[in-house]
């Protein structure tokens, strides 16, 4: 009975642990076991942690410099404090408290004491490189470095002026003349008159050739002048007529190349007198009607008393 009674208590006992043990499992005695990698866990520092350990540095440089100044303070004559004032951009355009900057001594090496900023208004502006002085790596103010505080400015590239081009100025080309016609190839015309008297009459005429006058008595002869042209080049002839009263050398019809006449006004009446020039270049074309002259011209010569 006893044997019984042990058999049971081991039963009992034993059965439950191995039931619940890790290695009781048939089905895996005869699996190979899966090796998992481990696994590493890196920590990644923060903004938050980098800057506190940069404030710390800053600490740790800032405690040296205060003890080298105070081992330097008995021979060095402190200056007053200056007082640097920060724009504000606020409307009214007035500076803000500012930021104190302790004592500079007149000898020996400067260092900057810690700096005090205001923050009453929001719209303070830091200077360049804020507490990057004596040669920190990273600014005891913002946190930043010092390298990036620094103003950088932009490089202004030159500007090349746009090449001058040159033009030649192109001349307009002209427009060409219609061919003359038959009538204005075969027909001279006269271009100037003149007098002795001092009158001109040119191409284009309008009315008379000339229009003049004199007083009865002053004048004993008048000497014309003619220029004509042919548009052929061919020679052309000359002829007048005067009045009554009037004598020359020759009359009317009578051609001769010489263009210049003299007319006698010595016996002249007073009045209205004309006198008739004529061309012809002595081909076989009539240029006006009647077909006496190619062309001819009139001129007027008033004749009055001396009052």
């Amino acid at each position: 009975m006893k044997r019984y009674s042990l058999c049971l208590l081991l039963i009992v006992f034993l059965t439950p642990s191995i039931a619940f043990a890790s290695w009781w499992n048939p089905f895996s005695w005869f699996k190979k076991q899966v090796v998992q990698p481990p696994v590493v866990q890196v920590s990644v520092p923060t903004t938050n942690s980098v800057n506190d350990k940069k404030v710390e540095k800053e600490k740790v440089v800032l405690k040296k410099e205060k003890q080298d100044t105070k081992s330097t303070s008995k021979q060095i004559t402190p200056t007053k404090p200056t007082t640097l004032t920060t724009p504000s951009s606020s409307a009214g355009g007035g500076a803000s408290p500012g930021v104190m900057v302790g004592p500079c001594p007149i000898v020996g090496p400067c260092t900057a004491p810690p700096v005090i900023i205001d923050n009453s208004t929001s719209s303070q502006v830091l200077p360049v490189n804020a507490g990057c002085d004596s040669g920190n790596k990273f600014s005891s103010i913002t946190g930043k470095s010092c390298n990036d505080t620094i103003l950088v400015i932009p490089s202004i590239t030159p500007i090349t002026p746009p090449a001058i081009i040159t033009r030649k100025r192109q001349t307009p080309t002209p427009t060409p003349t219609p061919p003359l016609t038959y009538k204005e190839l075969h027909c001279p015309k006269i271009t100037m008159i003149k007098d002795s008297l001092g009158n001109v009459g040119n191409y284009p005429f309008q009315g008379f050739g000339i229009r003049g006058g004199f007083a009865k008595g002053t004048v004993n002869s008048i000497t014309l002048e003619i220029t004509a042209t042919d548009p052929q080049g061919l020679p052309v002839y000359f002829t007048h007529d005067t009045p009554a009263d009037w004598s020359s050398e020759s009359g009317w019809k009578v051609f001769s190349l010489e263009n210049t006449f003299t007319l006698d006004v010595s016996n002249s009446s007073t009045g209205v007198h004309i006198v008739t020039i004529g061309i012809d270049n002595q081909d076989d074309f009539n240029c006006v009607q009647p077909g006496d002259v190619d062309a001819r011209r009139q001129l007027e010569y008033s004749v009055y008393l001396i009052p």
